[in-house]
């Protein structure tokens, strides 16, 4: 009796340590896939100011600069609100005044902004650079797009070039008009003489993925911008706003 008591345990023993090893394991492998959620929840309650209950800050912002922060908030929360009929997405925007936090954040240098989009959440990092309106704007609509799709499907079957052409949509840093018709002219011309007449050209197909879109240096990047808006405000021309947000939405796209 005593011992099949000891085997009894000695079977529960290896049981729980195979329980915990592959615990471990599996938190392991999901940092290793998911390293910035880790990141922005440590910064969020140990190192960022909160400035409200969705603005934090690296560093200690001055009265002024708090206020800027949350009216370009509310502008780009506006810009979202009016083009997709109401904002669902929820991401929290962390300013970041220092280049190695937003590179820790990130995970990258690239850009004003970006968008850490995951299974566990959604966050806006923005870069010393990004303190902006149509930077956030940008931003939200990457996680309001993926909030509608959902975070799989966004992954699998969102192009790169609809993701980010319809972000530049809300974007005010390269074409300002609002209505359809002119932004796509607008972003025509832009594009035309940015490519130099059109000698320059990268096909849609080419523009599916991350690596495909920033794999590139900054020339071939902004022309992988332009291309995308540009494509994306002759879409909305055509078919109207509505009906392009539901066929992204189902990934008809």
């Amino acid at each position: 009796m005593f011992v099949k008591q000891q085997v009894h345990n000695s079977n529960r023993m290896k049981w729980f340590r195979f329980i915990i090893i592959g615990l471990i394991v599996g938190i392991l492998s999901i940092f290793w896939v998911f390293p910035q959620p880790f990141h922005i929840v440590y910064a969020k309650h140990f190192s960022f100011h909160q400035l409200s209950d969705k603005i934090y800050s690296s560093e200690k912002l001055t009265k002024k600069k708090q206020r800027l922060l949350q009216i370009q908030y509310g502008i780009a929360s506006s810009r979202i609100s009016n083009f997709w009929g109401n904002k669902i997405g929820k991401s929290p925007v962390f300013y970041c005044n220092d280049v190695a936090i937003y590179r820790r954040l990130c995970q990258s240098l690239k850009g004003s902004g970006c968008s850490v989009i995951t299974p566990f959440g959604s966050w806006i990092i923005l870069n010393y650079n990004g303190m902006s309106e149509d930077v956030i704007a940008h931003e939200m609509c990457h996680d309001e797009l993926s909030s509608r799709m959902g975070w799989w499907k966004s992954k699998t079957q969102l192009p790169k070039w609809l993701d980010e052409g319809l972000a530049l949509q809300l974007d005010h840093r390269f074409v300002s008009s609002t209505d359809s018709i002119q932004r796509y002219i607008d972003y025509k011309t832009e594009l035309q003489q940015f490519s130099m007449g059109n000698q320059v050209n990268i096909p849609l197909e080419n523009l599916q993925t991350d690596d495909e879109f920033f794999g590139g240096d900054a020339f071939y990047t902004q022309l992988a911008y332009l291309i995308s808006a540009t494509e994306v405000a002759r879409l909305i021309s055509i078919k109207g706003k509505d009906e392009l947000i539901q066929e992204s939405i189902d990934g008809k796209l």
